[in-house]
């Protein structure tokens, strides 16, 4: 590849112009481009990920109509006994308050265990508020769900 060509690419796209490719250098920077997006499309967080979930929320829209609801979850980990057992390394729960400087050190040093609460409670959330699981869909405190869509922010 010649990186003179990369870099004229590269330019008309940051300016928000149109690449269509024309010369035989031009389309193999349109290759490149196209197999770096779709192993981009299974890394989280990247831009190609982003770019295939604004797809597949489009994708929904265009099937079900346009979402009710938007709901936005943020748990208090350092405040939640529960995350805050999963983070220190007692094996036996004991519904004991710790306190603020200890919960803190507890969550700082074990994020594992705060995303895993993080997940439990979307799971928690998606099947007993919302009323979804994957054997029965049932009816929620919003109504019975055609469907959802969830992303994380990062």
């Amino acid at each position: 590849l010649d990186p003179g060509v990369l870099l004229t690419v590269a330019e008309r796209l940051r300016n928000g112009g149109r690449f269509i490719p024309k010369t035989p250098e031009e389309r193999k920077c349109a290759t490149l481009m196209d197999q770096l997006d779709v192993v981009g499309g299974h890394v989280a967080g990247s831009l190609a990920r982003k770019k295939y979930q604004r797809g597949e929320i489009w994708s929904l829209i265009n099937y079900l109509n346009a979402p009710a609801w938007f709901i936005t979850i943020s748990p208090a980990d350092s405040k939640h006994p529960l995350c805050v057992h999963w983070a220190s390394h007692d094996v036996v729960f004991k519904p004991e308050i710790k306190g603020y400087k200890e919960r803190q050190n507890l969550i700082t040093r074990n994020p594992v265990a705060c995303a895993r609460f993080f997940h439990h409670l979307v799971l928690l959330f998606i099947k007993y508020i919302c009323g979804w699981s994957e054997d029965e869909v049932k009816r929620g405190l919003f109504g019975v769900p055609s469907a959802f869509y969830g992303t994380v922010e990062q």
